[in-house]
């Protein structure tokens, strides 16, 4: 991790029925956190806005320090508008922050685990 790395999340995530949000804190490790989308976005409702808003929040990602995360939560049309704004800008890789539930007592545990990079080398197309 560079002492600049960031880590990009896809959109704040809105408490479940139990009131339960995820803790990001462990991908602080990673890097400062910065929410591409806030929880009452609807990038679905307006694509040309989340795609301008995507644009203004990626605008200096650089690939080779900063991650992208999804909280496994949100508008479906946020990982879009992210993606193609990502792949407008040609990068050669993406790194992910995947969360990797813990064992308790043979049971995952969906509050307790750690992030794991994934490194996706993208290939160019011409």
């Amino acid at each position: 991790m560079s002492p600049h790395s960031r880590v990009f999340i896809t959109q704040q995530p809105r408490p479940n029925k139990q009131d339960w949000t995820p803790n990001f804190t462990p991908a602080t490790r990673y890097g400062t956190l910065f929410y591409i989308f806030s929880a009452s976005d609807r990038p679905s409702m307006d694509p040309d806005g989340a795609i301008f808003q995507a644009a203004e929040a990626l605008e200096d990602f650089n690939p080779l320090c900063d991650y992208l995360l999804w909280p496994n939560s949100g508008d479906p049309g946020a990982v879009v508008a992210i993606m193609a704004v990502l792949a407008r800008k040609q990068i050669s890789k993406l790194t992910i922050l995947n969360w990797e539930r813990r064992l308790v007592r043979g049971t995952r545990d969906v509050r307790q685990g750690f992030y794991t990079p994934i490194t996706f080398r993208l290939p160019e197309y011409k």
